[in-house]
């Protein structure tokens, strides 16, 4: 049985031209805005946690103290070259592990095929030759511990597979993709575990008997962390399996948009499990899944944390009195699925310690220093907040000018720097919007995120001045079109008005409650003291 087995324990999707909204939603708050907040730089957050568990010797340590934990220490170079931070650190760790090689990868007395494949892809990842590791060659060693005779041939490891079988052979076949090595009967074994339903149990000891139903009351069934590490093993080897592992693994995502350890949806996702899946999807579709992703980011602990040194660890999974606290399991296969590449990981760019990015405060920003947005203003902590954001400096030294009328190029600025600035794939063509403007990448961003296509074919109108109807249009759109649970009566918006839905939902979303009773002031312009305003409620919630 391998030493980095998984303990069984108890435990509509926004099309991708969307993709590039995610960062205004999680900026903006504009889904399910809440007071905890995880850092803004979620990979590189949590690589500094887990960073700071690493102890002098260059190791994590498992449960008992001074211990290493050679397992926990090799995924966690792994999952700081996922992320690219915290090279140094990772230096360290494989340079420990490299120094006590035949320990690491012999925990036991014989080579276990799970250590070896991991202290391979880690090597692997930091540049590093896993053939010459602390003088040995680990991908000779690896493919040494492969069945050549019945039962299970071409299975890794000659210890138990009944609960490890189709994990650790997806690893040791992740682990010699890397060092661009075939192995056909390796892939034929876990090829031939597969169930109809596209997932894989633990271990089939017949394959004719077909998989068992999930029953995680039994700790039976297909998992997802099987399934998602044979996927990945067999994806990155070229070979597609003969049923479909990634819808399957779609399919038992919960309602939270993570995943469980046993495929059953109804049951509670976990930041393990979750981070292995988003994995194996980005190294099988080449893509990643902002669902899940963003699922991933609510085991983080929050910047709000009791104890800032938890700020950016994992946790398992959420719980009922919100005692919830990081451990290195969670965070290091966390780092897995936080990162945005494929396995394996090779020869990653590395950064030094980043220090975690907490958003904002919502309801206590720095004070603003414009001598135009008195302390009174309805709109002044809006104003500070925008400033500490980074979204606005203002128009000029000193100068805020909260009355002045917004217009669709500085609303289009506004967003684009609420969502970070994020850099568009393309630009679009308007043939009043110049490539030296100062909104020309915002505009093209808001386009490609499908928030606006301009007035008219070839317009952006980016001098127009903007009115409350079409910026409630525009922050609902940026929010991806929520339909709200009901409509709210305006006698100045009709059914019919464009902007009708978008209006319903700010009202709901508590972003708004209009100009004055039955009135939402559609036609009116929107001054820049309005703007940040909409701004500060959209992103802030309950807590502005």
């Amino acid at each position: 049985m391998s030493s980095i087995t998984h303990q069984r324990v108890r435990p509509a999707r926004r099309p991708a031209a969307m993709a590039t909204v995610a960062a205004v939603l999680l900026t903006l708050g504009l889904i399910n805005p809440v007071a905890a907040a995880p850092p803004n730089n979620p990979g590189s957050s949590a690589a500094g946690w887990l960073a700071a568990q690493v102890n002098t010797d260059g190791v994590i340590e498992g449960y008992n103290p001074g211990q290493a934990d050679y397992g926990m220490t090799l995924q966690g170079i792994i999952g700081l070259a996922a992320a690219g931070a915290e090279g140094p650190t990772a230096r360290q760790m494989l340079d420990a592990v490299n120094d006590d090689i035949d320990t690491v990868v012999a925990p036991y007395g014989g080579d276990d095929p799970g250590r070896l494949a991991l202290a391979t892809l880690a090597n692997v990842a930091l540049g590093e030759d896993p053939t010459d590791a602390g003088g040995t060659d680990l991908v000779a060693r690896l493919q040494a511990t492969r069945r050549t005779v019945s039962p299970d041939i071409g299975l890794y490891g000659s210890g138990d597979p009944t609960y490890d079988g189709a994990f650790r052979q997806g690893l040791a076949l992740l682990a010699l993709a890397s060092v661009n090595n075939d192995d056909p009967d390796g892939e034929a074994w876990l090829t031939d575990q597969q169930c109809d339903t596209g997932s894989w149990v633990a271990y089939r000891a017949d394959t004719a008997v077909p998989c068992p139903a999930v029953d995680a009351a039994t700790f039976s069934g297909p998992d997802t962390n099987s399934s998602a590490m044979a996927l990945m093993g067999l994806a990155t080897q070229g070979v597609t399996p003969d049923h479909d592992a990634v819808t399957w693994l779609d399919g038992v995502r919960t309602s939270t948009g993570g995943w469980p350890y046993f495929g059953d949806a109804t049951e509670p996702a976990d930041a393990s499990s979750t981070g292995l899946v988003l994995a194996a999807l980005r190294t099988v579709t080449g893509a990643s899944d902002t669902e899940g992703l963003a699922a991933l980011r609510t085991f983080q602990i929050p910047c709000e944390a009791g104890d800032p040194s938890d700020v950016g660890g994992l946790f398992f999974q959420a719980q009922e009195d919100g005692s919830e606290l990081p451990d290195t399991f969670s965070t290091t296969q966390g780092l897995w699925g936080l990162g945005d590449v494929a396995f394996p990981v090779v020869d990653a760019a590395m950064a030094d310690h980043i220090e975690t990015d907490c958003p904002v405060s919502c309801s206590s920003p720095a004070p603003h220093s414009f001598t135009d947005v008195a302390p009174t203003d309805y709109f002044n902590t809006a104003v500070s907040w925008l400033v500490e954001s980074e979204i606005t400096a203002g128009v000029a030294p000193g100068l805020y000018r909260p009355n002045s009328v917004v217009n669709r190029g500085q609303m289009a600025q506004f967003l684009w720097k609420a969502a970070g600035s994020p850099e568009p794939a393309e630009t679009y063509s308007f043939t009043d919007v110049a490539s030296n403007d100062f909104y020309y990448t915002a505009v093209s961003w808001l386009v490609e995120s499908e928030i606006t296509a301009g007035v008219a074919p070839g317009l952006y109108g980016p001098n127009r001045q903007l009115t409350r109807g079409q910026m409630a249009q525009f922050l609902w759109k940026a929010a991806g079109s929520p339909e709200p649970a009901e409509t709210y009566s305006f006698t100045d918006v009709a059914s019919n008005d464009f902007y009708y839905t978008a209006v319903s939902w700010l009202v709901e979303s508590e972003i708004t409650a209009g100009v004055a009773p039955g009135l939402y002031g559609p036609n009116r312009q929107l001054t820049r003291g309005q703007m940040a305003q909409l701004l500060w409620k959209a992103a802030c919630g309950a807590s502005a």
